[in-house]
């Protein structure tokens, strides 16, 4: 049957659907379920209606086959056009007026918006054969074989296109599913609120990121509610895994099913999962930095010289969302270029040109670092080595530390000394009243204890890596990135005035929360071997691939060396661009060792074994 025809009796499918989805979620909503909950339910009410329709009318099908297997094929096809229905949904429900009108309208544009996926999907994948007349794929060879009416059965292989497309609205679905299980936004002390207060009033924070804040209120705007936050965040944290996919695709060039692991491990690591939900930089600034990293990648396996440009400006927004991702995007700008150079994807001169690109990131970001009073956290970071000496007036140094116990083995002993009233800093406060004056004093004082102590400073860097390595403590410390810590009434009065949310005092444990602090407990070791797993993958490669994941490497290594030495906690949470490094590079790498062992296993068995596409080998 030809397209014309088919399409037309999928649309009228799809307006049976329509009215059997609506009709059910005005039942269940009658019956006390939410908007969100009661959608899925009326969603497979109506993929049930359609695909009944569809397999009988539509596409005609008359082949034998298992219904429930070909069903199964149907609800994972639509699952994909759903995706982008629920999206469309969900954004329309949490931004329009409550009336009695907006369950169906939400319904129609969610359903009008997944029609194009869903005839696609369904056509191509599910339907196969009989929905592109079954004979249309057999060839004159294919025609004799014995085999050759199974052979034209077989739906045909999707082009890239389609492929990534599919991937895309997969895990875009998968996404949904887990706000339908976990919908509600989290906080983390005083950040969120920093960050909220810079969205309602313009306030720009003296030692948090600006532009989070900013995209914060354009992305809320006049809704009051933080459920369009939470719904964007879940969309750039599925465009994340899409891109560590990419990066595999690009280096490793794997099969379509290791591409689809990449993607699902990386959409399913813990710390993803739960920083969708906090009002806090994590899932923007992964983005930025995975971009950055795809686009440097570009540069080193294809040669071309302008993604530098997208990944100067995807590394601007980087360290505007996390100024201590700085080094991390300076040291990969400039080492990008130079490891085309080594790689030969680019001759001396451009690669030059890339690192002119580097050089001209610097007064790029310099604003955003001389913004952000960084130096109290500096200061505090190295507070064990620190002596009156190190202070430009040691009279003065001698009235801020007096009394104070510096060595303090206790975990948080940097943190009191940081922000506590009985801490140094409140005294240097007392001291310098001016912010801009008092963090220039405390990082020019941080600059003589490193200079005064290098081999010091990184001893302490060591030892605060270390303490991850302690599952009580890295648990101590990954409940305290929860944040499960009593909101402040002021804080609780202004989500429920300006975003009609109801906060309780004390945060309730959630999906996301739990799974974070049972599963990522021991993700995060991963985590904390993550250079070394990365310069182990490169065994028995040349070229571009040594090249690439020695980019990731070295970025990896700067993460850890960040959270053990410019921080006063070795926070867990820091480790959080750590999990799409190892998905984007380890899962291909490993899956390629394997098919290399079982290659090896077939020759030992006698199999003769040919070189096939891609520098695979075949039986």
């Amino acid at each position: 049957m030809s397209i014309r025809r088919q399409l037309p009796r999928f649309a009228v499918a799809g307006t049976v659907g329509f009215v059997v989805d609506a009709g059910v979620l005005y039942a269940a909503l009658a019956g006390g379920l939410d908007y969100y909950s009661g959608r899925v339910a009326s969603f497979f009410a109506a993929v049930v209606t359609t695909w009944l329709i569809n397999r009988n009318w539509t596409f005609e099908v008359g082949r034998r086959q298992s219904k429930l297997a070909e069903f199964a094929r149907y609800f994972s096809a639509m699952a994909l056009g759903g995706a982008v229905n629920y999206a469309v949904y969900a954004l329309i429900v949490a931004t329009a007026p409550r009336t009695a009108w907006l369950p169906l309208a939400a319904v129609a544009a969610g359903s009008i918006a997944g029609l194009g996926v869903n005839f696609a999907t369904a056509r191509q994948w599910v339907f196969g054969a009989s929905a592109a007349g079954g004979h249309a794929w057999t060839t004159g060879a294919q025609a004799l074989a014995p085999d050759s009416r199974m052979q034209s059965l077989q739906p045909q292989a999707w082009s890239a296109a389609s492929f990534w497309t599919a991937l895309a609205a997969a895990l875009l679905a998968l996404k949904m599913l887990g706000l339908v299980l976990d919908p509600q936004p989290q906080f983390f002390m005083g950040d969120s609120a920093s960050y909220l207060h810079t969205a309602l009033t313009g306030w720009v924070p003296p030692d948090r990121s600006y532009l989070y804040g900013v995209l914060v209120g354009t992305i809320v705007g006049d809704t009051q509610s933080l459920a369009p936050l939470v719904l964007v965040q879940a969309t750039a944290s599925a465009a994340t895994a899409l891109l560590a996919a990419w990066w595999a695709e690009l280096v490793f060039r794997p099969g379509r099913m290791v591409l689809c692991v990449v993607a699902l491990v990386c959409a399913l690591d813990p710390s993803q999962l739960l920083y969708e939900r906090y009002v806090m930089t994590e899932t923007f600034t992964l983005l930025s930095l995975a971009l950055t990293l795809f686009a440097l990648t570009v540069v080193i396996v294809r040669g071309q010289a302008r993604w530098m440009l997208v990944a100067a400006v995807a590394a601007a927004a980087v360290v505007a969302l996390r100024m201590s991702l700085l080094p991390v995007a300076v040291v990969c700008l400039v080492a990008a270029p130079l490891l085309a150079l080594a790689a030969r994807t680019l001759g001396f001169r451009r690669a030059m040109l890339g690192v002119g690109v580097a050089v001209l990131f610097l007064p790029l970001v310099s604003p955003l670092a001389t913004r952000i009073q960084s130096g109290p956290f500096l200061l505090a970071a190295w507070s064990p080595l620190l002596t009156a000496g190190d202070f430009s007036d040691p009279a003065q140094g001698e009235r801020v530390l007096n009394g104070i116990d510096l060595a303090s083995p206790e975990l948080f002993a940097r943190e009191v000394n940081l922000w506590h009233p009985s801490g140094f800093m409140h005294r240097l406060t007392e001291e310098v009243a001016d912010p801009n004056e008092r963090s220039r004093l405390a990082r020019e004082t941080a600059l003589r204890v490193l200079f005064r102590d290098p081999l010091g400073v990184a001893g302490l860097g060591w030892r605060t890596y270390a303490r991850l390595w302690n599952s009580e403590t890295r648990l101590q410390l990954m409940r305290w990135d929860v944040g499960q810590n009593p909101l402040g009434g002021g804080f609780r009065e202004v989500l429920a005035k300006s975003f009609r949310f109801v906060a309780d005092e004390l945060p309730r444990p959630t999906f996301t929360s739990r799974i974070y602090l049972s599963v990522g407990l021991w993700t995060a070791v991963v985590s904390l071997v993550a250079p070394a797993l990365l310069v182990a993958a490169t065994l028995r490669r040349s070229g571009t691939q040594v090249a690439a994941l020695a980019l990731l490497a070295g970025a990896s290594g700067l993460i850890l060396m960040i959270t053990g030495v410019l921080t006063t906690l070795p926070v867990v949470r820091y480790l959080h661009p750590l999990g799409w490094m190892i998905s984007a590079a380890l899962v291909p790498a490993l899956a390629d060792v394997l098919s290399v062992n079982q290659a090896q296993l077939r020759d030992g068995a006698g199999l003769a074994v040919t070189p096939g596409p891609r520098g695979r080998r075949t039986c």
